[in-house]
């Protein structure tokens, strides 16, 4: 985990993964093993990053990406229905916030 990172509750980081500095990884997101992380990049809230994924770019709420460069696969459904909320719901409850630390990164 690289400096200033914030991991935020109840997210699921997996073996070797690697985290530049400035990452902040939202409540309830899954980063699958040997995954790794550019600088200053957002993984939204409930969000899915497959194994041996490198990220580039930030990681949309609710969203599952897959593959080397990650490609978008839909929902996370298994995610957002295990913790029993709704993509919709997810995306009123972390929106904003999401939106806010994009606009607080690019300010810098």
């Amino acid at each position: 985990v690289g400096h200033d990172c914030y991991l935020d509750r109840d997210c699921i980081i997996g073996g070797s993964v690697s985290l530049a500095g400035h990452c902040h990884v939202m409540p309830f997101a899954n980063i699958s093993g040997k995954s790794c992380l550019s600088q200053q990049t957002i993984v939204g809230a409930y969000a899915f990053l497959g194994g041996a994924s490198y990220l580039t770019r930030d990681l949309p709420i609710g969203e599952r990406w897959v593959g080397q460069p990650p490609r978008y696969m839909g929902e996370n459904i298994v995610g957002l229905g295990r913790a029993g909320i709704d993509y919709d719901v997810a995306l009123l409850e972390y929106g904003e916030i999401f939106q806010e630390l994009k606009r607080e990164r690019d300010a810098r």
